[in-house]
C-alpha cells in the first residue's frame, strides 16, 4: 500500500515532467533501489533501527538474543 501511494505521484511526475531533472531523478531513484542487494539492504536497516537508533531489538526477543533465538550445538547439530 506504501508503495502504490508514494509511486503513483512519482510516476505522475514523471509523465508530466519528462526528460527534465525530475525526471531523472525518479529514474536514477529506481534504478538505485532495484539495484541495492536485500540482504545487504536488511543489513543496513538491522544496523540504523537497531545499533543507531536503538528503536528495535537486533536479534531474539529479549537481552542479548535470549528466548527463542538461543542456539546452542547439541539442537544444531546434524
Amino acid at each position: 500500500m506504501i508503495g502504490f501511494f508514494v509511486r503513483s505521484p512519482v510516476r505522475t511526475d514523471r509523465g508530466y515532467f519528462r526528460d527534465t531533472w525530475v525526471d531523472k531523478l525518479a529514474t536514477s531513484f529506481a534504478i538505485a533501489g532495484v539495484s541495492v542487494p536485500h540482504y545487504w539492504l536488511g543489513m543496513v536497516l538491522v544496523i540504523i533501527f537497531s545499533v543507531e537508533l536503538n528503536w528495535l531489538p537486533a536479534v531474539g526477543a529479549g537481552p542479548g538474543g535470549s528466548g527463542a533465538w538461543a542456539w546452542d550445538g547439541s539442537t544444531s547439530a546434524i
